[in-house]
């Protein structure tokens, strides 16, 4: 009674399995994990072992549904065989890819399946006739299973075997092969082996192109989710760093404050001055601060107001130099530099003319010498140098600083970013102002880069293109090198 009364719970769970076993193969291949760790060579290898464990699956299907057909028609035993065996061997392959490699046991599968249906076509009949054409061309079935579940080198081997196997086919027909040696339909031979030459070709090359899409798909998508990750990290690193930029000046702020509330009346009149000046500037780096956070996210909204005219360059660079105030920049790196003056060598011609906004020209060149009197000693000198470059004119300038590493460079012009090195350095920075520079002379129709192999004292050499203009006029002979002393920086 207990073994009959468990027969139908166990043949229900039995169903139950399969059923749930049929669903998670049905739904594997198209299941995305947002949370997955893993690389896209693993995630494209899972997806097409699923892949082929589903069209197993269906041509299983298909495969038992024709030999029921073929069973009721009664078809020649060989015919029987083939359609009884194949069944078969799609159930051994579809449990053999979860113990073994997925990938070769559906390249052993297809070719299994290519060769008994070559037999089944030899076996039904000794002509060629339609319906042979036609289960031939079921063949390239294979081609296109390829083309979805394996990689791009089995495309071409699928092909070179199906003809392979039509050939053998088409050769062992011996009326067909009569015909072809000299009777009156010898065109039927071969127009049908150039038919299925074209046809393999065909979806060969369809197969090839579509999976070549479906990768370059994937490529395109991982690399915007790596991307997203990027700016997720900017982010948060963003907000670290001017968490810590803001509650210095802010810290200062509340302090000279509070110390003159509590005073009151009885602080002196000259600590009062200082305490409020104190709290001024602290305000006055908030305010700075904040400024360029506004005017980096502006220019990232949309394109800078820009009126292009011709610029002597050699002029703009000096009077970039003369009137620099590093209290113009909210850069929280300039308060630590020294009070050393710093020898900044211009090699410009002074007959360069540049296609510049002069206003945006300024900025760019004050910031990146601001970039370059954060990150290299006192004393050490700047070069400051210019040269055409077909339509082009090339800025560059160099400090002997502490180098970019080659890895990163790529990176150091986006907003926010700020090398891993500086960022646990004792530099201090937004990462705004590469970004800035980059955004300005683009709109002004150049480029920028760095060169540097990050090796300290060697330094970095910044440069940025801007299209030339014509050579200006000049009444008087000036020297081409001119080296010019940079104030120290006030604190």
């Amino acid at each position: 009674m207990r073994n009959q009364s468990q027969r139908p719970v166990t043949a229900r769970a039995t169903l139950l399995l399969a059923i749930q076993e049929v669903r998670a193969i049905v739904s594997s291949p198209f299941r995305y994990d947002e949370n997955s760790q893993a690389t896209l060579e693993a995630e494209e290898t899972h997806r097409r072992s699923a892949l082929a464990r589903l069209i197993i699956l269906m041509l299983l299907v298909v495969e038992c549904v024709v030999a029921v057909l073929l069973g009721a028609l009664r078809s020649p035993p060989l015919v029987d065989l083939c359609a009884i065996s194949l069944p078969f061997c799609s159930l051994g392959a579809l449990r053999l890819t979860y113990v073994w490699r997925p990938m070769l046991v559906t390249a052993l599968y297809l070719a299994g399946s290519m060769l008994l249906l070559t037999l089944q076509t030899v076996a039904s009949s000794t002509t060629l006739t339609v319906s042979t054409v036609l289960i031939l061309a079921l063949l390239v079935v294979a081609v296109f299973i390829t083309g979805l579940v394996l990689p791009p080198w089995a495309i071409p081997l699928t092909v070179i075997f199906g003809l392979g196997l039509i050939t053998i086919t088409l050769a062992t027909h011996p009326d067909t092969v009569s015909a072809a040696r000299g009777g009156a339909q010898s065109h039927v031979w071969f127009g049908t082996f150039g038919l299925f030459i074209v046809l393999f070709l065909l979806v060969g090359v369809l197969s090839w192109v579509s999976l070549a899409s479906a990768r370059a798909g994937v490529r395109t998508a991982a690399r915007a989710a790596q991307r997203e990750r990027e700016l997720a990290d900017l982010k948060d690193q963003f907000i670290i760093d001017t968490n810590h930029e803001l509650r210095t000046p802010i810290m200062a702020l509340y302090g000279n404050v509070e110390m003159l509330a509590s005073l009151d009346e009885a602080v002196a009149p000259e600590i009062r001055a200082r305490l409020l000046t104190r709290a001024l500037e602290s305000g006055d780096r908030v305010l700075k601060l904040l400024r360029s956070i506004l005017d980096a996210s502006s220019l990232e909204a949309g394109v800078p107001d820009i009126t292009l005219a011709p610029v002597p360059l050699r002029a703009a660079v000096m009077e970039a130099l003369q009137t620099f105030d590093p209290n113009e920049f909210d850069d929280p790196g300039l308060e630590n530099l020294g009070d050393a003056s710093r020898d900044v060598t211009v090699e410009i011609p002074s007959s360069v003319c540049v296609q510049a906004d002069v206003g945006r020209l300024r900025q760019v060149l004050l910031n990146l010498l601001t970039n370059a009197l954060k990150y290299s000693a006192d004393e050490s000198p700047i070069v400051i140098g210019a040269h055409e470059a077909g339509p082009m004119t090339q800025i560059t300038l160099r400090d002997f600083g502490l180098g970019v590493p080659p890895a990163e460079a790529s990176k150091l012009f986006q907003r926010f970013v700020r090398l891993e090195r500086d960022i646990a350095g004792p530099t201090r920075g937004t990462g705004v102002g590469l970004f800035i520079c980059r955004t300005l002379v683009e709109a002004m129709g150049g480029q920028i880069g760095v060169e540097s192999r990050g090796i300290a004292g060697e330094g970095s050499t910044f440069w940025f293109t801007l299209p030339s203009a014509p050579k200006v006029a000049i009444e008087q002979h000036q020297e081409d090198r001119i080296t010019a002393k940079l104030s120290a920086i006030p604190r």
